[in-house]
């Protein structure tokens, strides 16, 4: 390419950077010496991902929104068994991508436990993710649905896996696994005018304005799975708030912006932040207690009602919302739910936001190998991008 100041160079798949010098993959930090819309080449690098991601949607509502349905080509997902957030959208995310290399039709269908709440049963709304999100698919008909398989082919649970799947034609400089994954991401979690109203109301009341560091500090129920010998990455943990103000403090350096979004489980970080006064925090008003009233997770509390499930829901979706609006990004990639956040921030930016991840690069949010696929849906090439992973590789 030729920019304003000479040529570009042509980046490979997952790679970015003017000099193409960062993996999405395997790096676990991207701090561009200015803000990359400031770079001579970044009108044509967004243009190039733009192109590709209308494509690919073009792609996906040819499948998902058929003229027709029929159990031969439609695969059945139910939600009624779910993980947490991140984690579930991921999962889904994967069937979506195996239905897709077998020109299938995804179907979901069930209540999945952030969303059974009232709120979601007003205007004809259902208890899935089309409470808050643009329809993922157009509707199927019940006797198509359970005529496909019972039980159902997918169930959004992580015990029960599928490979991510990646076609060669996406395969291509700007492209590549982490412009499908979160191009599948950004597809599911488009908001609807509610949430787009709630996220307006909320960002007023806060006062969430740009320039922004978004900051992800993930305690609560997370870290006693990390302290688990059978951890899905050895190694990780939960950060010391100190570690996260480090690092706002050399990005506040070098983009010239003391504004800082916190997204936290943890009401003792939010009681702390009147002690750094150099910084402007905004975040969400809700009593975080709530979190760390015991060990259980979340997802378990949800199940058993003992938490307000519309309350949870909410500032779970705003929080990762405002996370992936923000103008750069701090937080932990091995968590699906800050992996999940930077996914949404570039598919929706069209452009790669610096980035600080504490612990592991973006890999460590992959469930799964990646099978790549030729246009005929035979595989070329299969890799395992999270070698750290361990509980969920396959039997040998």
């Amino acid at each position: 390419w030729r920019g304003r100041s000479g040529r570009a160079c042509v980046c490979a798949p997952d790679i970015i950077g003017d000099q193409c010098d960062h993996s999405l993959i395997t790096d676990t930090r991207y701090l561009p010496a200015s803000d990359p819309r400031d770079s001579p080449f970044f009108c044509q690098r967004s243009m190039q991902h733009e192109e590709l991601a209308a494509q690919m949607l073009s792609e996906l509502e040819l499948r998902q929104f058929p003229e027709e349905w029929d159990a031969a080509s439609t695969v059945h997902l139910s939600l009624n068994d779910t993980s947490g957030f991140g984690v579930t959208l991921h999962l889904i995310a994967q069937a979506l991508s195996s239905t897709l290399r077998h020109n299938q039709s995804l179907a979901m269908h069930g209540k999945w436990s952030y969303f059974r709440h009232r709120g979601c049963l007003a205007g004809g709304r259902k208890q899935g993710l089309s409470c808050y999100f643009e329809a993922a698919h157009s509707e199927c008909p019940t006797e198509v649905l359970w005529a496909t398989r019972h039980p159902p082919t997918f169930t959004a649970n992580y015990q029960l896996h599928n490979d991510w799947h990646l076609p060669q034609r996406f395969n291509v400089p700007g492209g590549g696994v982490f412009f499908w994954v979160s191009q599948l991401s950004k597809y599911l979690m488009t908001p609807n005018r509610s949430l787009e109203n709630l996220l307006r109301r909320i960002k007023l009341a806060i006062g969430f304005q740009h320039p922004i560091i978004g900051v992800h500090v993930r305690h609560g129920d997370s870290c006693p799975k990390w302290e688990d010998a059978h951890s899905h990455l050895p190694g990780a943990k939960c950060e010391s708030f100190e570690k996260y103000l480090l690092e706002m403090e050399a990005m506040r350096a070098r983009y010239k912006t003391n504004r800082v979004f916190i997204c936290t489980d943890d009401p003792g970080v939010i009681a702390q932040l009147p002690q750094h006064a150099s910084f402007d925090f905004v975040h969400l008003h809700f009593d975080r207690a709530l979190f760390a009233a015991s060990d259980w997770a979340i997802e378990l509390k949800l199940l058993m009602a003992t938490m307000d499930r519309r309350m949870v829901a909410e500032t779970t979706l705003v929080d990762i919302l405002l996370l992936a609006e923000a103008d750069f990004f701090i937080g932990t990639l091995s968590s699906h739910f800050g992996s999940l956040a930077y996914e949404l921030s570039v598919a929706t930016k069209g452009y790669h936001p610096p980035y600080v991840s504490l612990d592991y690069a973006w890999q460590g949010s992959l469930l799964s190998p990646v099978q790549f696929h030729d246009d005929a849906g035979a595989t070329v090439d299969m890799r395992e991008l999270n070698p750290k992973r361990r509980d969920f590789r396959k039997p040998s």
